[in-house]
């Protein structure tokens, strides 16, 4: 008897709990979102190189669900009044507490640029807000426009960008694409560059990898980095050239690598012209016997390069600092790391350092390796026989 009676009760408590749940999945039942405005005025946002982290911030009421389920916001761009073209959509930070957010210009500048607002050029988006609580999405009552004025320059920098083009070894198979070098170690700065040959009569670009599994494309033209479609032409005949990009400043050089010579302090003057140690590599070498003369033992690399109008420029690359120690068998892999050194420093700055007791008096070969696939640009020096 008593089980037959703890079986009803536990009937009964089931048949509750299956009432209150078809109650509170009723069709409609107090899921609809009170009407909200846009409480921020029309904003004119000027973005400069120097102002990019200064915050805007958009606001509007709060939504409120009959059924008090929590609200939850989206921040939606267009490119015209009646959001037929909602190009860009953004989610608050914190779900259902924040009915406003903070952008920074670096970010209304990325969205700009998403809006297709040119670089150094005037556009204006609208926004408006969207809330849900999960079952019913309402839009907000009004919109705001923003006018943005964006700087020179791309809205970000890639993490990695690639070259492609019928002038390169990779054609255009994005499986072989080449990957440029940042500009610096451990540098974010949007400058990359490349050394490699080129053929003659054929094309090249740039090419960003999006998290969408799309790209970006990016070509020279004249001394700009231009997005788009576009390829550069490779018109200036087959050798090894130098390509330098700046999302920063949307600029491009490119430069043909003339020559690279081994510059000794102790004559001021050339010890060796390097030569190209295998076709289709960017790694230079050069043999020679050493003497030192005035006990110095300093040296670095002296590179010309000749840009599209025929122009020669001498750039020197060294040291990291300005002055370097003896190399030795304990030097670090560092040490010879090759950087692009200040030309306005003196001759004798940013050297490395032969060793007295091991390279003076000897035929030595030095080799440049200027690829992008090493860690950074590096030389070594050997004894010719030992």
């Amino acid at each position: 008897m008593k089980t037959m009676k703890y079986f009803q009760y536990l009937l009964g408590l089931a048949l509750l709990a299956s009432s209150c749940t078809k109650f509170d999945w009723d069709e409609n039942h107090e899921t609809v979102l009170s009407a909200f405005s846009i409480q921020s005025t029309a904003m004119e946002v000027a973005i400069t190189s120097d102002n990019k982290e200064e915050v805007q911030t958009l606001e509007w009421e709060k939504a409120h669900a009959e059924d008090y389920s929590m609200v939850f916001y989206k921040i939606q761009f267009s490119k015209t009044e009646d959001f037929s073209q909602v190009f860009y959509t953004v989610e608050t930070k914190n779900i259902g507490a924040d009915h406003s957010m903070e952008l920074t210009n670096n970010e209304i500048n990325q969205i700009a640029e998403k809006a297709g607002i040119g670089q150094e050029s005037t556009g204006t988006v609208c926004w408006r807000v969207q809330a849900s609580n999960g079952i019913s999405v309402r839009e907000s009552a009004n919109s705001a426009k923003m006018t943005i004025t964006r700087p020179l320059g791309y809205s970000y920098n890639p993490k990695e960008l690639f070259l492609m083009g019928t002038a390169t070894s990779a054609g255009d198979d994005y499986g072989r694409w080449l990957p440029l070098r940042m500009a610096a170690l451990d540098d974010g700065s949007g400058i990359f560059e490349i050394f490699l040959p080129l053929k003659e009569n054929g094309d090249y670009y740039f090419v960003e990898k999006l998290a969408d599994k799309t790209y970006r494309r990016f070509a020279i033209n004249g001394s700009r980095l231009v997005e788009g479609a576009d390829v550069s032409s490779q018109s200036f005949g087959e050798g090894i050239y130098r390509l330098r990009v700046d999302f920063n400043q949307a600029s491009a050089s490119v430069a043909s690598i003339s020559k690279i010579d081994l510059w000794y302090d102790g004559t001021k003057d050339v010890l060796a012209t390097m030569e190209l140690k295998e076709a289709g590599q960017v790694v230079w070498t050069a043999t020679f016997p050493f003497t030192a003369t005035s006990n110095n033992y300093k040296y670095k690399f002296r590179m010309t390069e000749t840009d599209a109008e025929g122009n020669e420029t001498t750039v020197f690359w060294g040291y990291s600092k300005a002055t370097a120690l003896e190399q030795s068998t304990s030097s670090t892999a560092d040490y010879f790391y090759a950087y692009e050194v200040d030309s306005e420093a003196s001759i004798s700055d940013y050297c490395y350092r032969l060793n007295k007791k091991s390279h003076d008096k000897q035929t030595l070969t030095i080799d440049l390796d200027m690829r992008a696939s090493t860690k950074w640009y590096t030389h070594k020096v050997t004894v010719v026989g030992s």
